[in-house]
């Protein structure tokens, strides 16, 4: 990890986007194959690594996730042509961090890189999700037992939220306001999808959830210790609550 007071740097690998210099203010540097991309990583420890791919290129996916599993800094966003959803969803199946699609208004695009460069130094440190079971928000993931777990960005955003407000619920439109989502991928259908993927990674037993849950006619709620003192008394006070 390069130094808190270094401007974040964006490897591009395929054609350079344009319209994204005004504001990302860190260096950039564009690599041609997965080899200048291994180097570029060792000397430049970029904050972002934005791809683009074309279903041509989706054999080199599982080379991109391994690279993520080897550091808990690195954050590799693809970008693919619009129709290519399919290629987009198998990026966010194979652990990238976001997989957008070209045409996208400029300035959208160097939001979404910032918002994943973004989550270094966060004051909250450690956040308690469930027993043994932290989200620590320095490498922007979650630790079990010392062990790290990525989270995709919105995965991120959205537990943080929760975490930082535990036993309380939380409405699903303010938890699509509060993650910095579009107007697209900020409807409370999508924030049901990635309670589904958080519950995958956080919940004993997805299926019957006991710590991220919803709660009736509100939204959400993060139960850190469901068999506690507190956990009654809050339950008491909000209403009623389920695990699905």
């Amino acid at each position: 990890m390069g130094s808190p007071n270094r401007p974040p740097t964006l490897v591009t690998w395929g054609d350079p986007p344009t319209g994204i210099e005004p504001s990302w203010t860190g260096e950039r540097r564009v690599v041609g194959s997965l080899a200048e991309l291994r180097a570029a990583l060792r000397i430049d420890a970029p904050a972002v690594v934005l791809v683009a791919l074309s279903p041509a290129d989706r054999e080199i996916l599982p080379a991109l996730a391994r690279l993520l599993r080897t550091s808990e800094s690195l954050r590799i966003v693809a970008l693919t042509p619009p129709d290519a959803w399919e290629l987009r969803l198998e990026a966010l199946q194979m652990g990238l961090d976001d997989a957008l699609p070209a045409g996208m208004p400029p300035g959208e695009l160097d939001g979404r890189l910032q918002l994943a460069a973004r989550g270094l130094g966060d004051p909250d440190v450690r956040l308690v999700v469930a027993p043994g079971l932290e989200l620590d928000t320095d490498a922007r993931a979650l630790r079990r037992d010392g062990h790290l777990i990525r989270l995709r960005p919105m995965e991120y955003r959205l537990l943080l939220e929760l975490a930082r407000h535990p036993r309380r619920p939380l409405e699903r439109r303010r938890l699509a306001r509060r993650i910095g989502s579009t107007t697209a991928a900020g409807s409370t259908r999508t924030i049901d999808v990635h309670v589904r993927w958080l519950r995958e990674k956080i919940e004993p037993d997805p299926h019957h959830p006991v710590h991220l849950v919803t709660v009736r006619g509100v939204g959400y709620q993060l139960e850190p210790d469901p068999g506690g003192p507190l956990a009654a008394s809050e339950q008491s006070v909000n209403g009623s609550v389920t695990a699905r």
